[in-house]
This record gives C-alpha cells, structure tokens and sequence, in this order.
C-alpha cells in the first residue's frame, strides 16, 4: 500500500521541522529500493519535481510500481517549531555527555509532531502516513512502538500511540538518506531566517507547482511533546 500522504521530519537541537509534499509519494516508493535513492540525492537543492522525474523515469525500466492518481494535498507545506532552552540543555553532546536527551529522541520527537501538523491541516482519518527520516533509531523506535526502558522516547512512542488512535491513521516510517532530507534539515535548522523568509527561501531554493505553505505545530501537541521530552 502506498500512504496517502508523505513528507520528511528532521530535528537537531534549536528545533525540528518538515515538509509534506502533494508528489511525495514517488519519494517514498523510490526508498522502497535503495538502488534508486541516488537519484534523488541531491547537494545543490535539486527541486522534489526533478528528483520524481529522474524516479520515474527509472521505474519505467524497473518495473516499479507507478505512484497513485490523487492526492490529500493541494499544495506543499512546512512547518518547524524551536525547542525550549531547557530541553537544548539537556542535549546530549560532547560537551554535556550527562544529558538526557539524545538526538534520537529529539528525531522521534519531530516524527510525531510532523503528523500533528498533517492531521490539522488535512483530514487524515482513515489514512496512511509516511515521514521520512534520515535517523535510524528514530526510524525503528516509530516503527516497533515500543521501547523497554523508561526514557524520554518511550513517553514519545506512547504520545505517538494516542495520536494515532485520536486521529484514527496509520504511520508507515521510512528511511532517506541525509542529502536527500535537506528540505527538512533547513526547516530544523534556519533560525536566521523569519517565517517570512523561510517561505520565500523555499519558494526560490525548492520551487513547487504551487506555493509553500507555512504551518504551525498546535500549542497542545507541542506541550505533550516537551513534556515527554522531560520524561513528565
């Protein structure tokens, strides 16, 4: 089954952020085989347009299975949202191996509030999802929806869990390589730039057939999420 709708998450430690993309379910198929990755991958902000062209042109080839008509989305979105100062403390890093948050955890984070963001600018119910990310503990955390110690990931996975069942969709995960993640990456990680300037720098760095929309992480969710984070 091909998800209805896909996008890719990414978070580092000011914040995390995403995109969902009309098309992106050619991306999601092309994971599906390793071999064509490399055509999406992309160090000069290749658009997601050129990159399904090169898929397509290779599943024509390969036998792989065309992406579906139709689409939940009418036009590209994005979102990021900045962690507390508290939270980015507590990251673990070379100069704070005590930490007890770990980029992982922030990544799982990002795939939760990636969906939040879909399920309320779409009607979801009844779907399948897929994000993809570039952090496999993420990946598999999302995937099993469990884990046995207490950790800020498992209060992530059990407020994964809710969300799922309050909004009635499924989740199917995949992993994409780094490179091919950059929409993501500058969405977690341009805090120079405003709101504004964010839109506009995707609307000239990864032109779509219609517009970016900028949208917002509910103050609920993101709430549920630190607290999580903080193991409350």
């Amino acid at each position: 089954e091909v998800p209805a709708v896909v996008g890719m998450s990414d978070a580092a430690g000011p914040g995390m952020g995403g995109v969902w993309l009309p098309d992106g379910d050619r991306v999601y198929l092309a994971s599906l085989r390793p071999s064509l990755v490399p055509a999406l991958d992309t160090e000069a902000g290749e658009s997601v347009t050129a990159a399904v062209e090169a898929r397509d042109a290779v599943a024509r080839s390969t036998g792989l299975p065309p992406a579906p008509d139709g689409t939940l989305l009418s036009e590209p979105l994005l979102w990021r949202h900045p962690f507390p100062d508290d939270i980015q403390a507590e990251l673990v890093s070379d100069s704070n191996p005590k930490g007890s948050i770990n980029n992982s955890e922030l990544e799982l984070a990002g795939i939760l509030a990636h969906n939040d963001v879909l399920a309320n600018a779409v009607d979801v119910q009844e779907t399948t999802t897929a994000t993809g990310t570039d952090n496999t503990s993420g990946l598999g955390w999302s995937t099993r929806g469990a884990i046995s110690a207490t950790t800020p990931a498992s209060y992530l996975l059990r407020l994964n869990s809710m969300h799922q069942r309050q909004h009635r969709y499924q989740q199917r995960n995949f992993y994409i390589p780094g490179l091919t993640n950059k929409m993501a990456d500058d969405c977690s990680r341009l805090w120079n730039l405003t709101d504004d300037e964010l839109v506009s720098y995707f609307n000239s760095t990864y032109p779509q057939h219609k517009s970016w929309r900028l949208c917002q992480l509910s103050a609920n969710t993101a709430s549920a999420i630190h607290s999580a984070l903080r193991c409350e």
